[in-house]
């Protein structure tokens, strides 16, 4: 513990930390050396002074050798020749690393020292203008009835606590005063210009709140307008099994009349509120062209009812009992008894194909509509139509009556798709609540 003890002290004695000061005309400095950077410092002259006694010893022993080896003298000769060049020349580039090191070293030096000058003079000049500005911010809290006194006051500090003349404090205090107050004054301006802008901003943001919520309120409406009008259409079709599919992409291959399907809005692929609402858009025009459509194929479809008076249904389509002969016998309409002379409508858009009597049908009318469909309406009193005349749905085609092989007076009506009859009563079923 002892010789521990002393091994400390001999340490601390021998490398202890030191000074070096460095004078100039007007500051001293000073650059501290660490006892890790005087020991890195020894060990390194302690490593060349090693390297070079190895390096003298063998060449000192290669050259015993060769002494011995007489026969090889030569060859030995110039390979020390060799060797001891390389060694000088590694020792050249020793030395002129040393001397390069040092060269770096002592501008590295004053550098510091010009730095910690500059350092110095930064805090003096930074104490100088902190004392300028106080004494200007006590200026500027007095009274004016003061100022004239307490500018004078603000001088006389500026030129006593800087080296600064009572002139150059003069004109320093000047300068700053007024571009206070010029700041004061565009401060003024600006805080009066942006609460305008607030308010504004604020204005504009209520207005645009009130037509967002306006805006969603009349696409809230007219989404709920179409649905409501879109479902009962579909149903109707679906009802009498026609795919609404195929029959939205037949209408749209052979309607070419007035109307047809909406041109959609164009929409920025930009996530905003604009795209949003021409997003709503473009989904309400693309649902009412498909109301558009639906309308068409159901003004072209058999739904509507062929008599508006009063009436009541006789006989139903499918096999039955036949009225003449008693056997059963498939009935492809279904019958709808009335007075004499009820008006007889055509249950949708087409082109007369028959408007004359016809055997067991008596005065017949037949009208081809669109999607493969005709309906013929039969025993009729008159008939007010002519063949290849194109009808509405709606329009009076002829009156009831008892003509052909019909019992008393009634209408025989027929559906047909295709050529094939279907029951009439599940098309007039599927659109009761339609039309």
């Amino acid at each position: 513990m002892h010789k521990v003890t002393k091994l400390n002290t001999w340490f601390t004695e021998k490398f202890g930390q030191k000074r070096i000061f460095i004078k100039s005309a007007d500051n001293t400095i000073y650059l501290t050396i660490k006892p890790y950077q005087q020991i890195s410092a020894v060990l390194f002259l302690l490593t060349i002074g090693i390297w070079l006694i190895i390096s003298v010893s063998y060449i000192a022993i290669d050259s015993n050798y060769s002494q011995n080896e007489v026969p090889n003298f030569d060859k030995n000769s110039i390979k020390l020749q060799e060797r001891l060049n390389r060694l000088a020349l590694e020792r050249d580039i020793q030395i002129t690393n040393a001397i390069s090191a040092k060269k770096h070293f002592q501008s590295a030096l004053t550098e510091l020292a010009k730095n910690q000058t500059e350092i110095l003079n930064s805090k003096i000049r930074a104490q100088e203008l902190e004392t300028a500005v106080s004494a200007l911010q006590e200026m500027l809290v007095i009274p004016s009835d003061n100022f004239k006194q307490s500018t004078r006051k603000t001088i006389n500090s500026i030129s006593k606590n800087t080296d600064l003349a009572p002139e150059d404090a003069q004109l320093i205090v000047n300068f700053l005063a007024n571009a206070l107050e010029r700041n004061a004054e565009k401060r003024l301006e600006v805080n009066k210009e942006n609460s305008e802008l607030k308010s504004t901003i604020r204005n504009l943001e209520h207005k645009a709140l009130v037509s967002t919520e306006r805006t969603q309120r009349i696409f809230s409406r007219l989404e709920e307008a179409v649905n409501v009008s879109v479902a009962p259409l579909e149903r109707m079709f679906e009802d009498v099994g026609i795919s609404t599919k195929k029959l939205l992409q037949d209408v749209r291959r052979g309607y070419s009349g007035i109307g047809g399907p909406l041109m959609p809005l164009k929409v920025s692929k930009e996530h905003s509120k604009d795209s949003h609402i021409n997003f709503r858009a473009n989904e309400i025009l693309s649902n009412l062209d498909t109301l558009n459509l639906y309308r068409i194929a159901a003004f072209q479809t058999p739904f509507s009812h062929p008599l508006k008076a009063t009436h009541r249904f006789t006989s139903r389509f499918g096999i039955r009992k036949d009225p003449f002969t008693g056997k059963k016998q498939m009935h492809s309409g279904i019958d709808l008894a009335a007075y004499s002379g009820s008006k007889i409508h055509a249950t949708a858009d087409g082109v007369v194909t028959k408007a004359w009597p016809n055997g067991a049908y008596g005065k017949l009318i037949e009208i081809r509509h669109a999607l493969g469909y005709s309906t013929r309406y039969a025993h009729l009193k008159k008939i007010r139509v002519k063949s290849g005349q194109r009808v509405a749905r709606g329009d009076i085609i002829g009156d009831m009556g008892n003509t052909g092989r019909s019992t008393s007076t009634h209408l025989h009506y027929e559906i047909r798709k295709n050529g094939k009859a279907i029951n009439p009563m599940t098309y007039i079923k599927a659109a009761r609540n339609v039309f």
